[in-house]
């Protein structure tokens, strides 16, 4: 009795911890955040998907939160915080396009004061090796490849 419930707890576990069916419209609505409300309603919808490749983009809401606030010691928390969770990430999960693209992005956009630009060129390598080979969707490689294009032209 107790083995059926031991692996029927296991097995519900295991269907719960890499639920991603929601990744493609998350990945979309990710590149549509434009503002406190947007980023808000990102965060609400998205913080409870039970789907590691989900965290390198709520890392990055988590950090974004900082440009919405004006109390400069929850900007820092904000930042500190969400850069903390994508390092994690990273850290556990080297090879992860995902992970590398939203740290490129990040540290692309970020104010060179904050110290936080050391990885932008082996990301961008690392992703452009590794994109056309990736299990993402073709239209999701698109945008990847139009984002850092258009980053580079800045």
């Amino acid at each position: 009795m107790y083995y059926k419930i031991i692996l029927l707890l296991s097995v519900w576990m295991m269907s719960n911890i890499d639920n991603c069916e929601d990744m493609n419209t998350l990945r979309m609505s990710y590149h549509e955040v434009n503002s406190k409300l947007e980023l808000k309603e990102f965060i609400k919808t998205y913080q409870n998907i039970e789907c590691s490749y989900s965290l390198p983009y709520l890392a990055s809401a988590h950090m974004q939160q900082a440009e919405f606030t004006m109390m400069p010691h929850l900007k820092l928390k904000y930042f500190k915080e969400g850069k903390l969770e994508l390092e994690s990430y990273i850290e556990e999960y080297p090879n992860d396009i995902e992970g590398r693209y939203v740290r490129f992005l990040i540290q692309s956009n970020l104010p060179s004061f904050l110290g936080y630009s050391e990885n932008i060129s082996s990301d961008k390598e690392f992703i452009m090796r590794n994109l056309n080979s990736s299990t993402l969707s073709e239209e999701y490689k698109e945008v990847i490849r139009d984002t850092i294009n258009k980053i580079d032209k800045e």
